[in-house]
């Protein structure tokens, strides 16, 4: 769970907005998601802290969200919570809390353009079609395509991040096989680059947690030996994989990006080359 300041603390604008640039960094090192609820109060102009002790909170708020001043309303950042979750949070306020009128929720996924000031953006816009009593949900703010890349080699995994990351994807570099695990073991990443041959466990390995995760999510396998065939002829049975060899020429790396492409949604919008 996301440490920050607990609901009682109600924080002014200026710094509840960096509270959520904070989240949103957290959300594009880690994955996952964030919700943004923007609520209108009545009478016009009244102020959150007039309408709700800070003692007697009530339990629609709970102990990760985040209050803070929203022009003439107030806000609540709700960490580790998707667009679907965040909305019935907001039901859950607006049911509970008299002087709130109606709400505006939006959410993030990954790393998107503009940041802060494109979630609060989408979530004010939500707001202003809310009719009086509802709560209105924006559309989910999808970031690039998340890449992990799982290589010992340092120097090849961040380069390969990197070139990823030129590409239109948002490329992770991953050194340790119990990182590794950990990522591929949440849905979190929407890719996996990972070298066959790491140096306290199998890449196989890596791609069968990864694929028992989600049987849709792209791996491609690395190697700089040509590997048994029975062992490729494994991996590619598991789902959709594919295999390259190690150093990847563009080609190969070309044939990688179409699969990604095809595979993950949001990917249409990643060009085969960036302009």
């Amino acid at each position: 769970m996301s440490e920050g300041p607990a609901p009682g603390v109600f924080l002014g604008e200026l710094t509840f907005k960096i509270r959520v640039s904070q989240e949103l960094a957290r959300v594009r090192r880690s994955g996952g998601f964030v919700a943004l609820a923007v609520f209108s109060l009545r009478p016009p102009g009244g102020r959150l802290g007039s309408s709700i002790s800070q003692t007697s909170l009530p339990p629609a708020f709970r102990l990760m969200d985040v209050l803070g001043e929203r022009g003439s309303g107030f806000a609540v950042l709700m960490p580790e919570t998707s667009l679907e979750q965040g909305a019935r949070g907001a039901e859950r306020i607006l049911s509970q809390v008299p002087a709130v009128v109606s709400a505006g929720v939006a959410a993030v996924y990954g790393e998107v353009e503009g940041g802060a000031e494109a979630l609060f953006g989408a979530a004010d816009a939500a707001l202003a079609d809310a009719p009086t009593g509802t709560v209105n949900r924006s559309k989910k703010l999808e970031g690039r395509p998340r890449v992990l890349v799982v290589d010992d080699d340092a120097d090849f995994a961040q380069v390969l991040a990197e070139t990823l990351t030129e590409r239109g994807f948002e490329a992770h570099p991953c050194t340790h096989s119990s990182d590794a695990f950990a990522r591929v073991a949440t849905d979190s990443y929407s890719a996996i680059f990972v070298d066959l041959v790491l140096e306290d466990a199998s890449g196989l390995d890596v791609a069968r947690r990864a694929l028992g995760v989600r049987s849709r999510r792209p791996v491609i396998l690395m190697s700089g030996q040509n590997p048994p065939a029975e062992g490729v002829l494994d991996a590619l049975s598991l789902g959709p994989v594919l295999f390259v060899r190690k150093p990847i020429d563009p080609a190969d790396l070309e044939t990688a990006l179409a699969m990604l492409r095809h595979l993950i949604p949001q990917s249409s919008r990643v060009s085969a080359r960036r302009r």
